[in-house]
């Protein structure tokens, strides 16, 4: 979900008023990702059952059972006469071209473009976006995108050179409340920052939404 969010940001013409980001490393994709898309890619469809798909990205796979089940709640049931059967939710190919390109991305001008306040932009003026310009200087409502991005204190993928370089933007003031991209730490989470640190997320994000 973070490779998703990362690589279609930068298609957005108008940006949310805020842009939460969480535990996504710029860089390559964990080599863990292309494992995992290895294994399934190299099933059959349909899955015969949850349980199939388990057992065997555990035993032959040598998998990971947590990350085995999470990736079973990736099925669905077939259609017409085939229900007792699975296919995936999401497109196979897609998600290994997401992966592919993930590196390609550069995660810090990217945030730099999308908290950019352009003080020359007149929000009512259309006239780039009717040619087909969709840089982030001719986006309408920029000045208003604040980026939170959250990083999991237990993530050792978080290199002092990838944290310096991100606190070099331009946007980021450490002292400042109400600068446009803002760095959080979850000390006590790993990478599923939502699971391992419910409560401290959700205080990040209300007091994120409640500050302007």
């Amino acid at each position: 979900h973070h490779l998703c969010s990362l690589n279609t940001s930068t298609t957005l013409l108008e940006p949310p008023k805020q842009t939460w980001v969480l535990d996504s490393v710029p860089g390559r994709a964990d080599p863990s990702v292309h494992n995992v898309l290895r294994a399934i890619s190299s099933l059959s469809t349909p899955i015969p059952s949850k349980k199939w798909l388990v057992d065997t990205l555990t035993k032959e796979y040598k998998m990971d059972k947590g990350v085995a089940l999470w990736i079973a709640t990736n099925l669905k049931a077939g259609n017409g006469d085939d229900k007792k059967s699975f296919d995936w939710v999401f497109d196979l190919n897609i998600a290994n071209e997401l992966v592919d390109n993930f590196s390609n991305q550069n995660f810090a001008k990217m945030i730099d473009e999308m908290t950019q306040e352009d003080k020359n932009n007149n929000p009512d003026d259309t006239t780039n976006l009717t040619r087909g310009d969709t840089n982030s200087s001719s986006r309408t409502g920029t000045e208003n995108t604040t980026v939170h991005l959250v990083m999991a204190g237990k993530n050792k993928l978080w290199s002092e050179e990838i944290v310096s370089e991100l606190k070099g933007l331009s946007s980021f003031e450490e002292s400042n409340p109400s600068s446009l991209f803002r760095m959080h730490t979850l000390e006590k989470a790993g990478h599923w920052v939502h699971v391992d640190d419910c409560d401290g997320l959700v205080n990040l994000m209300l007091k994120g939404y409640m500050h302007k």
